[in-house]
């Protein structure tokens, strides 16, 4: 895993994030890569208040993560997500 986070400026914040997870042991012989995972996240974050007791923060993130040959015919499963949310912070 990989965490990347740039502040330009306080209130802003903007992240990524790179995972991969690789299997040694395999369920078919033939096969080196079955059930590996990729990754990927990017966000920013602004917080709208900050102070030494409270937080309130917006976010927004995309991430996108694969698993290699699971589906029916041996192709990959890729999930794309979008979130935009809030986080209370006391």
């Amino acid at each position: 895993m990989l965490q990347l986070e740039y502040v330009p400026k306080l209130p802003l914040v903007f992240y990524g994030r790179l995972q991969v997870i690789r299997n040694q042991r395999q369920r078919s012989p033939g096969r080196r890569d079955f059930g590996d995972q990729d990754f990927q996240l990017v966000g920013v974050r602004h917080a709208v208040e900050l102070n030494s007791r409270f937080a309130w923060l917006l976010e927004l993130t995309y991430w996108r993560w694969t698993i290699k040959h699971v589906a029916p015919g041996g192709a990959n499963v890729t999930n794309h997500t979008v979130w935009l949310g809030t986080h209370l912070d006391f």
